[in-house]
């Protein structure tokens, strides 16, 4: 700022903020920002990724004016022993005991209390009678006011439980199976790019919602848009939130760890208000070795840490062992016991050799918490038709591949919910099939310009029948 440094970060996906007080002059100021998005072998995500990271600024920025002593936090949720609880910080010279007041004037109530030395307020009160509950099949939010002597903080939040009780997750202290689907965030389109809008969120959004019936949606693999995480508060879709510890990040890296601890508390703090999130995901496909161990261990460590009233998880890779001839599928990771819901990335049929009439018959080892299918999928060219032989990357193989997938779906047991791989094709420069692949992730349920293939139905179907209890 006008010449002189004020800081940097790390970190593509979260957001941060930078004092510049001292620096600006009355008039004529000048912000200079270098951006470099060059990947880093000890960085998250890891060089090699799947999927088309972009580059520049692809996230909104402003000039925030506060008073000298500014509200700099406010957590407000419902506790799963039913009380309305605020956690608000201040920031400032005057930030020790300020009284703070946290309304929901819908509901007439008030927390208030005084921060402590470190300008920080823990407070709670009893949930009203009429507190309406967050769910997708009711999305209620309510506006809330954090005031102090000097600064005022507004937002709109949900208030919901989630919570696992042996295979069930239960939101509000009912069983829900997560109708869901993982999406990327690029807007639908022939030239896609990172900086989404609301037009795009919403309609990636009402995909999942109205077109397929789900109330589940896994944002993958790097924190999304606040516009979409706000989208779903709005819209009723519960979310699965992800940082970028992707494959073969540098696990035994010290500031591997400190970047990946960083991006998720930034992730955290950002949407803790934001009562469709119910699941933070530490990460994906990482192979088993003892350094990864302690590396994931500590992220759910701080997971729980920072925020006890959702759920942690990580898609991980399946262990397959054959027994009398025959194929048992597990999770034998030894991350699943720090885990609240197990997620099974699983690709049979696809990237296997086995037959798709046999996928039915397979059989998965029984769990103790509830699991997710985190990933299944199978590509397809948008108007590639082969009905006679349905050979790969065509719609009747990726739809006879939902068939199969979703019929020994059925037969899991402590199996709650689903985000196949994934809503839309995406751009992915290590897919280079030169006939049905050209750069593009073909997985997608629906082409880049919203032709919706044959296997769309396939999972709307089965997510209508889930839906009316069948």
């Amino acid at each position: 700022m006008n010449g002189k440094p004020v800081g940097e970060h790390e970190g593509g996906f979260t957001p941060f903020s930078m004092e510049v007080t001292d620096v600006l002059r009355t008039s004529q100021n000048q912000l200079t920002v270098g951006v470099d998005s060059t990947p880093k072998a000890d960085g998250a995500p890891p060089p090699v990724t799947d999927w088309e990271n972009y580059g520049g600024i692809t996230r909104p920025m402003r000039l925030v004016i506060t008073p000298g002593t500014f509200i700099d936090e406010a957590w407000v949720r419902l506790t799963r022993d039913g009380r309305i609880a605020a956690t608000v910080k201040l920031d400032g010279p005057q930030a020790a005991g300020q009284d703070v007041h946290v309304r929901v004037a819908e509901l007439g109530l008030d927390v208030t209390g005084r921060t402590d030395a470190s300008g920080v307020l823990n407070a709670s009160a009893a949930a009203p009678k009429a507190l309406v509950r967050w769910s997708p099949d009711k999305p209620k939010l309510y506006d809330i006011a954090v005031e102090t002597r000097d600064d005022h903080l507004s937002d709109r939040v949900g208030f919901r439980t989630i919570e696992t009780k042996g295979s069930e997750i239960l939101l509000n202290g009912k069983p829900i199976f997560l109708r869901g689907i993982s999406v990327h965030e690029e807007e639908f389109g022939d030239n896609p790019a990172r900086t989404i809008t609301e037009a795009g969120a919403r309609a990636l959004l009402s995909e999942v919602k109205t077109g397929l019936h789900g109330n589940f949606v896994r944002l993958a693999h790097y924190p999304h848009s606040e516009i979409t995480t706000r989208l779903a508060d709005e819209m009723g879709l519960l979310v699965w939130s992800e940082i970028p510890v992707y494959w073969l990040v540098d696990f035994g890296n010290p500031r591997t760890l400190a970047l990946a601890r960083g991006m998720l508390a930034d992730n955290i703090r950002r949407d803790r208000n934001r009562a469709s999130i119910i699941l933070w995901s530490v990460a994906n496909e990482t192979p088993i070795t003892d350094l990864r161990n302690r590396f994931l261990g500590q992220l759910v460590d701080d997971v729980k840490a920072l925020d006890d009233t959702r759920l942690v998880t990580a898609a991980l890779l399946t262990d397959r062992k054959t027994v009398d001839g025959h194929p048992v599928i597990g999770l034998n990771d030894p991350l699943a016991d720090k885990l609240d819901v197990l997620a099974a990335n699983t690709y049979n049929g696809w990237y296997t050799d086995d037959a798709l009439d046999d996928l039915p018959s397979m059989t998965w080892k029984a769990t103790d918490k509830p699991m997710v299918f985190s990933e299944f999928g199978a590509d397809a060219l948008s108007g590639f038709s082969d009905p006679v032989l349905k050979r790969k990357f065509s719609e009747e193989f990726q739809k006879a591949y939902y068939e199969k997938t979703l019929a020994m779906a059925r037969a899991i047991p402590t199996l709650r919910g689903m985000s196949p791989w994934i809503l839309k094709d995406f751009r992915a420069p290590r897919r280079q099939h030169p006939i049905y692949q050209q750069g593009w992730n073909r997985k997608g349920l629906v082409s880049p310009t919203g032709r919706r293939k044959p296997a769309f139905f396939v999972l709307r179907a089965f997510y209508e029948a889930k839906e009316a209890g069948k």
